[in-house]
């Protein structure tokens, strides 16, 4: 028999002053069983940081051609690509066509260091953008 999702749970007070976010977030999250708690909690830390009107978390794991969290406007249309990890440049490729913006978030700093020297000199929580 198959190992079904772990279900979490989280209640996150969410202040960005920069962006004027401030919202309570209730959020269930499914661990797929080969997930990492590390990676599972990246993709938390990613919603958090990139919060927004129509964010979502995807199938993950369960599908490749997915991202982490996404965001879909009204319509439906894709507009922001959302990765956690370290995605390959043909990830990054796929992103940048389906989705008006991309991000990333590392599930390492050191992973994220050795990807930008910008990082090495940046004091804030690892997220990349590119809004093109």
């Amino acid at each position: 028999m198959a190992l079904g999702a772990t279900i979490y749970s989280f209640t996150i007070q969410l202040s960005d002053m920069d962006r004027g976010v401030y919202e309570t977030l209730d959020l269930r999250v499914a661990q797929h069983p080969s997930e990492a708690a590390e990676y599972m909690l990246t993709r938390v830390m990613a919603y958090c940081l990139e919060y927004q009107e129509g964010i979502t978390f995807s199938k993950g794991l369960a599908d490749a051609d997915q991202p982490a969290v996404w965001v879909h406007d009204p319509t439906g249309r894709l507009t922001v690509w959302i990765e956690v990890g370290t995605p390959t440049a043909e990830r990054l490729h796929r992103a940048s066509k389906l989705a008006g913006a991309w991000s990333f978030t590392p599930t390492r700093i050191s992973a994220f260091s050795s990807t930008t020297s910008a990082a090495r000199q940046s004091t804030r929580l690892p997220s990349s953008r590119c809004i093109p």
